[in-house]
Order: C-alpha cells, then structure tokens, then sequence
C-alpha cells in the first residue's frame, strides 16, 4: 500500500481503487468443509444403521444454485432456509428492491436464521431492506452466516435498520466467509451498530468489504465488523460516519475490539465520534492480534482514549500503519495507539513501522505515534503537529510516552529508531514528555520543535542531547544512521509479544519533503 499526499485528487484516486477493490470484482470462492466432530461409539454405530435417513440439509443436497431475481424469490428463499434447508445455494440474477416485503406499511423484514450456503450476489444490490418497528429488538439479512457459509459479491443498498439493541446491515454473526459485499448509504442505528457484520467469529474471514452511510451507536459502534474473535478482516474500507453516545464504550472506523485476531490493509475515511475509546480503525486490539498495513484519513474524535489507528493494545502488534486524520481528545490522544493495557514485561506491544502527519491534539497527554506501558516504538516518525490544551502540564511528546493502564510496578517502554519534526506544543518533549523511557537508541527530534528531548518540569533544564537541525534531515545524515540501525540487525527487545515475532524493520529513503520516509510508502 502505497502512501498517497492528502490531496483531493489523490482521495479521488484512493476512493476508486477502494471501492473497486470491495465491490467490483466477483469473485469465486469455495466453500468449506464442515468441522469434522469425534463421535462415540455409540454414535457412530447408530449413523452406520441409518443408511437411509435424510441427508443434513447442513451439507446441502448437491443441487445447483437456485437464481433469485425478485424479492418474492429472495423471501421464499429464505424461508427454505429457515424451514432446516441452510446449505442451499443461491445466486442473485438481477438488483432486488425489498420495499414490496418489508419497509412502512409492510413491515419488518425477517431474517435468514443460520446460512450455510453460498450466497452468490453476484454483483447485484439489494435495495429496501428495512428493520424498523416499535419492537424491533435487533436485525440484519443474515442473523447467522455459519462456519460453511459463504456470502459473496453481494451490495446491500440503503438499508434502514433502526433497533433497541443491535444492527448490522449484512449479518448479526459470522462464522463462515464475507468477501466482496458492501452496504452502501445505508442508515445503521441500535444501541451497538455495525455498518456490515455485528461478529466474526474463530477462523472466520471478511475481505473486500465497504461501508458508507451512516453508523449510531448508542454504546458501540464500527463501521465493519463490531468485534473480532480470532477472525480476519482484510483490504475493507469504511467511509461512514460512525459515532457512539455513551461512556465506556467503543467506537472505530473497522472494528470495536479485535482478539488474536488479524486486521490487514484496512482503511478508514469515515469521521468517527466517541465518547469514550474511538479509533480511525481499532478501539482494542488484545491477546496476539495484528493490525498491519492500516491507515487513516478521516478525523477522529472522543472523550476517552482516541487514536488514528487504535485506541487501547495489549499484547499486540500494529505494523505499518500510518495517520493523516485530525484526532482530538481530552487525555490519551495519538496518532497510531492511545493507550495499553494488560501487556507486561514479558508481552511488550510493539508499534513498529509506522508514521503519523495528522494534527493531534488533546487538553492533557497526547503524542505524536504512542501512548503506552510496556510496549516499543520502533522505526517510526512523527511530522503531524502535536499540542496539548494545557500548555504542556501533562504533556505532549512528539513519538511517544509511557502512559497505560497497568498492575504493579514493572514497566519497561522503548523508543527506537524513530524521529519527529512536527510542530509541538510549548512545553512538550521533542520525543517523549517524561524522562521514563527503558531504552532510546538512534532517535532524534528537530531543534527548533522542543527545548529538550523530554520536558524537564523540576529544574527547567532541558536535555537537548537526541537534537538535530532541519539541515541534518535534509542532508541525509539523520536517514544514514536510521538505515545503519536496520542494516545492524538489531532485533526487537526480549519480552514482546509473541505476535511480534513476524516483524521486520523496514528501510528508509529520502522522503519528497526532505525529511525521511518508510521505504514502503
């Protein structure tokens, strides 16, 4: 993924490829097996005597797709499937509008209990799809997609689904497999609202998927997927706006909460509003998950701990990621994490790879990449401006600092090969706000953002020894001595999380604005 200027043709350019990449190409996907089950003795010698019993309706019957071109067909489709027929396969043959059999005056639309099929769209969109009553608990097309359902090529196109609890345009659970499908312009509203998927569960995926419209939740909200469990989330693209009402809760632009979970070569253009943890694309990322190749581009705000990328980690990994987005918060605010939590010396998170040139900005505590207890920043930089409401009392860093949510007294926080020349408040540190760090090795910030490489409140001595001038950028010196790091072979510190194990540290080049740029952008 290649990092475009924040300009508007390059949106435009950013856009086309995005929404291509997640609703313009079919694609063929093949069904899996179901999970095999260990069976008794008993068991299997009662299967061996029912030779002539019906087949499971969750292997399917062998017949070929049933075409689907009118919304009476979708329905009576479904109520197959609900009727204990779940592995049938379905293609559509032309868009399907739903308001002949649900919307106002018709009434809700009911869902497909559990889905084990192929769901072919197609290509086609399915437009009208309304859950709207008085009483209208929770709802999507799909409750359940199960372990071998496959759901595919499929645009669902201004869904009204407004619930008590939760929504979600496409499926309440996935178990199976989501590619290509989108929910486009679509109004999204429940007290936990997802702009496509509310779950995806143990080896399920999603890939290829985009969300526009709008996305309110009153507790939780994404614009993807709400939470992950040991699933994947590959190249999806949200541009709704997703915004959440209450505290202690989460809101992101691709996934509230992720568990031993991947999220690759994701991005979010949508704002996202939160009122408590917000993020560009993940409010928790926890127990070996990794977030690679992600970005934001939108503006991100919240009262709570707001990021670009994610707004609390413990023990996992953000690689390659990178903020353009304005991110405003109260306290915690960063451009790639907010905040960790969980992680210890021996299940260090890593930040590795990653750059911010978004404005952050917060009343107290915010930087420039992370925020965060036990964990490393490596190879990284900041150019975005970082400024703290209260003129630096607590405090603005332009990489990183310490601050995270923790048990006891063991901390250890590295800053590595990194570098920030963006504008800084005051009193902020050039690269870090308190004297704190366990380790800082070839890192630099530019002499005229800070007085010192941290800020000094005790004496007002200032500690400028990791200061270099604008010159240094631009002759190469500073991009030199980040290569010779990598070339070392210096490996990450002992302790990180297990997840980290995959990391490599990427090369620098000479950036086009004479400051040094990741070799991958």
């Amino acid at each position: 993924m290649r990092f475009l200027k924040k300009t508007a043709a390059a949106a435009v350019v950013v856009s086309a490829f995005l929404l291509a990449a997640c609703g313009g190409t079919k694609t063929d996907t093949p069904q899996r097996e179901p999970k095999e089950t260990e069976k008794s003795g008993v068991e299997e010698m009662i299967s061996a005597l029912k030779e002539e019993e019906t087949k499971d309706p969750m292997e399917g019957d062998g017949r070929a797709q049933i075409e689907i071109g009118t919304a009476e067909e979708l329905a009576q489709f479904r109520d197959r499937v609900n009727g204990g027929e779940a592995a049938l396969d379905a293609v559509l043959t032309a868009d399907i509008d739903l308001s002949s059999v649900c919307g106002e005056g018709v009434g809700d639309w009911i869902p497909f209990e559990e889905y084990n099929g192929v769901f072919d769209g197609n290509g086609h969109e399915i437009s009208g799809l309304c859950i709207a009553g008085e009483d209208s608990d929770s709802g999507a097309l799909f409750k359940k997609i199960g372990f071998t359902g496959v759901v595919k090529n499929l645009e669902i196109t201004g869904a009204r689904i407004q619930v008590t609890s939760t929504a979600a345009a496409l499926a309440m659970r996935n178990e199976g497999t989501v590619e290509n499908c989108s929910s486009r312009d679509g109004y999204i509203k429940g007290y936990e609202a997802y702009g496509l998927l509310g779950e995806s569960m143990e080896e399920s995926t999603v890939s290829g998927c985009h969300v526009s419209g709008t996305v309110e939740g009153g507790g939780r909200a994404a614009g993807i997927v709400g939470f992950l469990y040991s699933a994947a989330v590959s190249d999806c693209y949200n541009e709704a706006a997703v915004s959440t009402e209450k505290q202690q809760e989460w809101a992101a632009g691709i996934s509230c909460s992720a568990s031993t979970s991947q999220i690759t070569d994701c991005c979010n253009g949508g704002t996202v509003t939160g009122a408590w943890d917000t993020a560009g694309v993940v409010g928790t990322a926890a127990k070996g998950s990794v977030i690679t190749g992600c970005y934001n581009t939108a503006a991100i705000s919240g009262k709570g701990r707001v990021s670009g990328i994610a707004a609390m980690m413990g023990e996992s990994v953000l690689n390659r990621c990178y903020n353009m987005g304005p991110v405003s918060g109260v306290n915690g605010t960063a451009g790639i994490l907010a905040t960790t939590k969980g992680s210890t010396p021996q299940s260090k998170c890593v930040v590795a790879n990653c750059f911010n040139r978004g404005e952050i900005s917060a009343g107290q505590l915010c930087a420039g990449v992370a925020i965060g207890a036990n964990c490393v920043t490596v190879n990284s930089y900041n150019l975005g401006s970082v400024i703290s409401g209260n003129g630096g009392i607590y405090g603005a860093a332009g990489v990183s600092d310490r601050g995270g949510i923790m048990s006891g007294d063991q901390v250890e926080t590295f800053l590595l090969s990194s570098y920030s020349a963006g504008t800084l408040s005051e009193k902020a540190g050039g690269l870090t706000y308190s004297d704190t760090m366990t380790e800082m090795n070839t890192v630099f910030y530019q002499d005229d953002t800070a007085a010192g490489y941290y800020f000094n409140r005790k004496d007002g001595g200032q500690d400028a020894s990791h200061a270099v001038s604008a010159e240094q950028f631009a002759s190469g010196e500073v991009l030199e001595q980040l290569n010779a790091y990598v070339d070392s072979g210096a490996a990450l510190p002992e302790g990180c999380a297990k997840a980290a194990e995959a990391v490599t540290l990427d090369h620098w080049k000479a950036g086009n604005d004479g400051y040094p740029a990741l070799e991958w952008e």
